[in-house]
């Protein structure tokens, strides 16, 4: 018996033919080994038939572009296999670049996990926080109590009124006849 397309055997004989490998197709009717899907493709587990190159679609962290399939750019990620694009991160994350999950999008600086930890949420005024994922907002220093919501430099937190500071650190009282 020859195998059609997208199966192959072994050996001759009365056993059926078997579909091709995850990761494999063959294009073509007849004996024959299936050919391996180029390495940053692998046959995707919805393709039934397995008898095209096409079957051999993008892995997860991969997209298609321009014929090829191509790294995630960053602030995306693709946990499946398939051609369509890399969706998107949820607001107020990023990711590096090749992302293959969603738990590969962490919170950006000036953010902060939500207490459900579903969501990344802006610091609130008065709080800054310099560096990406998880983690907690700081509270802005003694007489430097006011930045914007989502600020990620403590130089963001501004003096008090009657406290001033050349860094936007270390706010001291003005000096006595003098105000701010």
């Amino acid at each position: 018996t020859l195998c059609a397309a997208g199966k192959f055997k072994l050996e001759g004989g009365p056993e059926p033919c078997s579909l091709c490998p995850y990761g494999f197709y063959k294009n073509f009717s007849g004996a024959g080994s299936c050919l391996q899907c180029p390495s940053e493709r692998g046959a995707s587990s919805e393709a039934d038939q397995r008898d095209e190159f096409t079957d051999c679609t993008c892995r997860p962290g991969n997209e298609l572009r321009d014929g090829t399939c191509s790294l995630c750019p960053p602030d995306t990620y693709k946990d499946e296999f398939g051609t369509f694009a890399c969706p998107n991160c949820p607001q107020n994350t990023q990711s590096p670049v090749g992302s293959d999950n969603v738990t590969k999008c962490i919170c950006e600086v000036g953010h902060r996990a939500s207490v459900d930890g579903v969501a990344c949420i802006p610091c609130q005024e008065g709080s800054y926080k310099e560096f990406g994922g998880i983690g907690n907002c700081t509270i802005c220093p003694l007489h430097a109590p006011y930045s914007p919501a989502a600020s990620f430099n403590i130089s963001d937190c501004q003096c008090d009124l009657g406290s001033e500071s050349m860094t936007g650190q270390n706010c001291t009282q003005c000096l006595p006849g003098k105000y701010k």
